[in-house]
């Protein structure tokens, strides 16, 4: 305890710090604000939750209490959620505290480990269930419903097993993507799950197969077992033995998450330092077959003007070759086979009527345009020492922003087709309106985000690691981010509002009206952001040696 909370100490002073100067003000200011959006996020679901408890204990009916504890499994399922779901799906693991500088430093392994959980703790996606948990023990423990010692036993022992899981996903994903050979592995076994998601409904045979049955009836008994319902079951147990049997169960995931997260820690830290010696990618007489992909693309634009072609040519190297880019490369479609299992097999989806994949191809589309936010306000971020040449080249700042930006919707490109591959193998392919009204959300998502990304990749540059999953952005920079996605996310919910009402054509229109307005921003941004880029190139260089 007395590490965790020198860890969360210095991490308020390096916030602290970030005030000197009156061109880091903004930043601070940013943090409050960030911080301030995040407490009340987290405190208004938990009123709900600790008012809805309180009305079903008082009710006292056998009826309140099957759904009290269906409430407390939604609680539970929706830790489980953030804990794991949130990293994955905003592709931003690796959060937690980077233990390559202290290698040098006689710390034993265990302390370490210790170190890196408790940076975990500290994170977004587990900080933001912890107020809703504590409310709903307070009010079981004030209302008599369950012993204090057990509401808030089975509240620490269910944030551990979601600390401790959440934790080993991070340092697997991590370790994973760090090696060549295990980086194939997990690419050939993503596309066997799809390919056996697609399968899955053959395997079970709902429709009445005994065998199906039987394997449903299965899983069904073993997700009892599973930590977010033990947690439930010992909360609203009808005995002592019970409720002492689903504590012991969540006590054993404890344990056997933990023994987990101490071994993926130890695999991630064994042998060598995470970060290459030199800080150069290793090089082989032979290309790799990676590398002659990149070569295949960087191909791809060699009829872009010169200037334009090397920017373009360089940062789709780091794109494709950064553990973030890699990561999300195999996320996109996995997550899409997910979502498509889910609801793509419905006929139809509670919007316009529309079928299952059309509907689903449209929301992918426009949250893969959001999911590269994170690059677009830091878009300096790998340059590093290297910004410097951006001084000296003979290009203008405009081509070199213009070049970025166009890398990061190549890369956006890529993963919408691999969305659309996954989704149409899982639920079918969407109809040419869908995929017409899919681009185009998705393409003024892209412009939106690069325009207010542009200003803040000069504003608050930040260096980032590529072999890091790691997201090194300010808090301005996050606010930044959140101003383009709001921005985004608007200009394409207007543009959509006729499809409500059964007019698709008027949402293409509003759409392509949508895109103009993304773009005549994005030009204006260019500008600026030159003009910033002559008058802050200094800072800009200074920020990305972390002596901003």
């Amino acid at each position: 305890m007395t590490r965790l909370l020198a860890l969360a100490g210095l991490r308020l002073r390096l916030v602290l710090r970030a005030s000197r100067g009156s061109s880091r003000v903004f930043n601070v200011l940013a943090f409050v604000a960030v911080a301030a959006a995040g407490l009340a996020a987290a405190c208004g679901p938990a009123a709900a939750f600790g008012t809805i408890t309180y009305m079903l204990i008082e009710a006292g009916t056998a009826e309140a209490l099957d759904k009290l504890a269906v409430l407390l499994r939604a609680l539970f399922v929706l830790v489980w959620v953030l804990a794991l779901g949130v990293p994955i799906a905003t592709g931003s693991l690796d959060q937690g505290f980077d233990v390559a500088p202290l290698r040098v430093f006689p710390i034993a392994r265990r302390t370490l480990w210790l170190l890196t959980l408790g940076a975990a703790w500290l994170s977004f996606e587990h900080l933001a269930y912890l107020p809703a948990l504590l409310v709903v023990a307070s009010v079981l423990s004030a209302t008599g419903a369950a012993p204090p010692a057990l509401a808030f036993g089975v509240i620490a022992g269910t944030a551990a097993c979601a600390l401790a899981a959440g934790h080993a996903l991070t340092l697997l994903v991590a370790g994973v993507l760090r090696r060549r050979g295990l980086r194939e592995a997990l690419g050939i076994g993503a596309l066997l799950l799809i390919i056996g998601a697609s399968l899955l409904p053959s395997i079970l045979d709902q429709g009445g197969s005994p065998g199906g049955t039987g394997l449903l009836t299965l899983v069904a008994g073993t997700a009892r077992w599973l930590p977010p319902l033990l947690a439930a079951d010992a909360l609203v147990a009808r005995s002592p033995a019970e409720a002492l049997a689903a504590a012991g169960g969540l006590v054993v995931w404890a344990v056997l998450l933990a023994g987990v997260s101490w071994a993926a820690f130890s695999f991630v830290h064994s042998g060598e330092p995470i970060v290459r010696r030199g800080g150069g990618w290793r090089r082989t007489g032979r290309p790799s077959p990676g590398a002659r992909a990149e070569g295949g693309l960087a191909r791809a634009v060699d009829r872009l003007p010169g200037p334009l072609r090397a920017t373009v040519g360089k940062e789709l190297r780091y794109l494709l070759r950064s553990a973030a880019g890699r990561f999300t490369l195999l996320m996109v479609p996995l997550f899409t086979a997910l979502i498509a299992r889910g609801f793509g097999t419905q006929a139809e989806i509670p919007f316009v009527g529309a079928p299952g994949a059309d509907t689903l191809f449209v929301g992918l589309a426009l949250y893969v345009g959001l999911l590269s936010s994170n690059w677009f306000h830091n878009a300096f971020g790998w340059d590093a020492g290297g910004a410097a040449l951006w001084r000296l080249a003979p290009v203008s700042p405009r081509t070199v922003l213009a070049g970025k930006n166009l890398a990061l919707w190549l890369y956006d490109g890529l993963l919408v087709a691999l969305a659309l591959l996954s989704l149409s193998l899982l639920a079918g392919p969407p109809s040419p309106l869908a995929l017409l009204t899919g681009l185009l959300a998705h393409a003024t998502a892209g412009l939106t985000l690069a325009a207010t990304g542009n200003l803040a990749s000069l504003l608050f540059p930040v260096p980032r690691d590529p072999s890091s999953l790691r997201n090194s952005g300010s808090f301005a920079g996050t606010l930044f981010g959140l101003a383009g996605t709001l921005a985004g996310s608007t200009l394409v919910g207007l543009a959509l509002l006729p499809a409500l009402f059964g007019r698709p054509g008027w949402s293409l229109a509003g759409l392509i009206a949508a895109l103009a307005v993304a773009g005549l921003g994005w030009t204006g941004s260019l500008g600026l952001a030159g003009q910033l880029f002559e008058r802050r190139g200094e800072r800009l260089l200074a920020g990305l040696a972390g002596r901003g």
